[in-house]
This record gives structure tokens, sequence and C-alpha cells, in this order.
């Protein structure tokens, strides 16, 4: 089975890259409608959906509006002990084996 649909080795060849045709077709679309060349006054043709958002004014926005940064400040924010009390324990307390 795996000499009948030649998959003994991988990565044995690729094919020939057929996108060539396909660039040079854009690139000479690209040339005749002048997309590349400075033009004095043109404006974006289209609608507000054509525009990309801008995610990251949105989300530092509602990182601070919203309660996630209240959210996180109260899990971090809580009395903390500032004592440390440490229990002395002697070697022989417990050890009967040397009375």
């Amino acid at each position: 089975m795996e000499r009948e649909f030649n998959t003994l080795a991988r990565g044995k060849s690729h094919g020939i890259p057929k996108k060539d045709a396909d660039v040079k077709l854009l690139e000479s679309t690209y040339q005749a409608a002048n997309v590349h060349v400075y033009t004095p006054g043109r404006k974006l043709i289209g609608s507000k959906r054509d525009r990309v958002q801008d995610v990251v004014t949105k989300g530092v926005v509602k990182l601070h509006t919203a309660p996630t940064l209240k959210r996180w400040h109260f899990g971090r924010s809580f009395p903390r002990a500032l004592d440390e009390v440490w229990t002395v324990v002697s070697d022989n307390e417990g050890d009967e084996s040397e009375s």
C-alpha cells in the first residue's frame, strides 16, 4: 500500500509553485490602478466597516472600566501578617532512646 501511494519516505519532493502567474497578474492590476502611487488629496473610499478597529484602545478601556481591575485589586489587597513565628524544636524532645 505504501508503494502504491508513494508514502515510503516523508518529504521526498515538493511540487513546483504555480503562484508566479497569480503574482504577476496582481502586480499588473496594482500598477494599472496606481495603488502604490502617491496622489495628493486621495481619500479612502469605503464605509466605516472597511476600517480596522483599534482593539488595543478598546481593551485598555475595558480593562479600566470593567470589574476586571477591581477584581484583580481585591484579590491582592488584603492585610498580610508581618510577624514570623518560629517554633523551636529541641533535638531531645520526644526522643526516648537517650533516657
